[in-house]
C-alpha cells in the first residue's frame, strides 16, 4: 500500500494547490502529500533529472505524479511500475527517459483514453493517482501494457546541463568518472565550452568550498553517484551573466 504522493510540476502558482487539493478530494484514506518538486518551466530534461533524483531519494511506498507537458503532441498518458516498487504517473513526453535509461522502469501501462480537457493535470490524472493510492494491493488490471522501449526518449547530447540549483551550481550529465577518465587531476584547470563556444575556465577540486570566493570550480557532486557539477565559490546565480541555461550542451577539456 502506498503512503505518500510526490508531485513534480512546473505549475507553481495556485495551480499547484489545485492539483494537490483535487488528489485529496479523490482519496478515500489519509495519505501524505509531500511538498511539490518544482521543475524549470517547460523543461523536460530538467523534469527527467528531478524525477530520477526523487526516485532515488524516496522510499518504495511512494507514488510520483508528473505534471509537465510543453510539447504540441498529445502523447500517451501512462503509469510506470518501477523496479523498486514505486510508481510514476504522467504524460509520456520524454520525462521518463532517465529512469528508463538506467533500467529502473519494470513495466509501463497505458491509462484509458479520455478526450482532451483544459488542465488535465488537475481534471484527469488526480483520479488515477487516487485510484492507485486507494488500493490495498497494487493492481494494473484492465490497463494495456506499453513496452518500455516504446516510451519516448529525450533527444539528448552526451553532455548537457540538467539542473541549476538555487545557489547557481550547474549539475551536468557528465558521469562521475568523466574528469579522471579524461586525464584531469586535482588542481588542473579546464576550459568550459557551452554549445560549442568557450565561455570560461574552472579548476578541478574535490572540495569546492576550499577555494577562493568567486573562483569557478568543477567537481564531482552529490547527485546520482557523483555527476559532475560546476559552480562559482560562494557566489549566487552568476550563471545568468554567462547565459547558461538548462539543456545547453556542455564540454570540458584540459587547459593546455
Amino acid at each position: 500500500m502506498f503512503s505518500r504522493v510526490v508531485v513534480l510540476t512546473d505549475c507553481v502558482d495556485v495551480a499547484e494547490n489545485e492539483i494537490r487539493a483535487k488528489i485529496m478530494c479523490e482519496l478515500k484514506r489519509n495519505v501524505l502529500i509531500e511538498p511539490a518538486i518544482h521543475i524549470h518551466p517547460f523543461s523536460i530534461i530538467n523534469g527527467s533529472f528531478l524525477l530520477r533524483l526523487a526516485v532515488e531519494a524516496y522510499p518504495k511506498d511512494t507514488l510520483f505524479y508528473v505534471v509537465l507537458n510543453p510539447i504540441s503532441l498529445q502523447t500517451n498518458r501512462v503509469v510506470c511500475e518501477l523496479q523498486g516498487g514505486q510508481i510514476v504517473i504522467g504524460r509520456d513526453t520524454g520525462v521518463f527517459s532517465m529512469l528508463n535509461l538506467d533500467g529502473l522502469i519494470k513495466k509501463a501501462y497505458l491509462l484509458p483514453y479520455q478526450p482532451f480537457v483544459p488542465f488535465g493535470g488537475k481534471n484527469i490524472y488526480p483520479f488515477w493517482v487516487a485510484k492507485f493510492m486507494n488500493q490495498k494491493k497494487l493492481s494494473f488490471k484492465g490497463l494495456v501494457n506499453l513496452p518500455t522501449k516504446n516510451l519516448i526518449e529525450l533527444d539528448t547530447v552526451q553532455n548537457h546541463v540538467l539542473h541549476i540549483d538555487n545557489f547557481g551550481l550547474i549539475k551536468t550529465s557528465m558521469p562521475p568518472n568523466f574528469l579522471l577518465k579524461n586525464g584531469i587531476r586535482e588542481g588542473d584547470k579546464v576550459n568550459i565550452f557551452l554549445n560549442g563556444l568557450k565561455h570560461f575556465e574552472a579548476m578541478y577540486s574535490k572540495r569546492m568550498m576550499s577555494k577562493k570566493t568567486g573562483e569557478w570550480v568543477i567537481y564531482q557532486g552529490s547527485s546520482l553517484g557523483g555527476l559532475i557539477e560546476i559552480g562559482q565559490v560562494r557566489k549566487h546565480n552568476t550563471f545568468e551573466s554567462l547565459g547558461i541555461s538548462i539543456g545547453d550542451n556542455i564540454f570540458v577539456e584540459l587547459k593546455k
